[in-house]
């Protein structure tokens, strides 16, 4: 018996959804209203991963805070404009670790906002 490749795993797993999950499903667009974050974000790259340094920081303020809107939590990348142009793991961008808050909170001190 020969061995699988990738692009056999591959083929197996999406003609399993094809024939499992997606039968039906239509893809739709919709917009949502927005939803008022708040976080602490740090420049890291792939290379200088500092995502559990990170969460680690906001963790104790997080579980600290009683108005947070849900138990929620929102990991957001924000690259800069050129990023996939010419692809370097040591190339900077910026993490977010973030909860969403009720829009009439204010922003925790030692946090900043984050409109999504």
């Amino acid at each position: 018996m020969g061995k699988l490749g990738t692009l056999d795993y591959l083929t197996i797993l999406l003609n399993y959804l094809n024939k499992n999950e997606l039968m039906g499903l239509e893809p739709r667009i919709a917009t949502l209203p927005p939803k008022k974050l708040a976080g602490v974000s740090i420049g890291m790259s792939l290379v200088n991963n500092r995502t559990f340094e990170l969460w680690s920081s906001v963790m104790p303020k997080l579980i600290k805070m009683g108005y947070k809107t849900s138990d929620d939590k929102y990991s957001l990348q924000v690259y800069p404009k050129s990023y996939f142009d010419s692809f370097n793991p040591l190339t900077e961008f910026v993490k977010w670790a973030l909860i969403e808050i009720d829009e009439n909170t204010d922003v925790p001190d030692g946090m900043e906002l984050f409109i999504i």
